[in-house]
């Protein structure tokens, strides 16, 4: 793990190095495992040379992840699912709370495309 960030009062964004995450696609998951916890399914909220996913701490396992210190170990798996389908020129996406980190990715995405973006 490269980082763990306190975002806000109720949010974590955790870094990592993983090769099939730099070359995943806006929308796909991982599958995060903190020893002695759960797997957990997590959205990836920074695609590129670091992955991230941002977090709510809201049970053991997230509890745990974001208690996590740089250096430390946390296992992932991935990612998985298709990722958004991208249509038109003209883009909204609507999120809330932890929801909306997957839809940074897809909004640098669009903008890189040259496509417009209300989100």
């Amino acid at each position: 793990m490269e980082s763990v960030e306190r975002d806000s009062q109720i949010t974590y964004t955790i870094r990592f190095r993983d090769e099939a995450c730099s070359k995943a696609e806006p929308g796909q998951f991982v599958m995060i495992w903190v020893p002695s916890e759960n797997e957990c399914p997590m959205s990836l909220s920074e695609i590129g040379t670091l992955a991230a996913i941002t977090v709510r701490p809201v049970g053991r396992a997230t509890e745990k992840l974001c208690k996590k210190k740089e250096g430390e170990t946390i296992w992932v798996r991935g990612p998985y699912g298709r990722g958004f389908t991208v249509r038109g020129d003209s883009n909204l996406l609507i999120g809330g709370g932890t929801g909306i980190a997957p839809l940074i990715p897809l909004a640098e995405k669009l903008v890189e495309s040259g496509r417009k973006v209300t989100l």
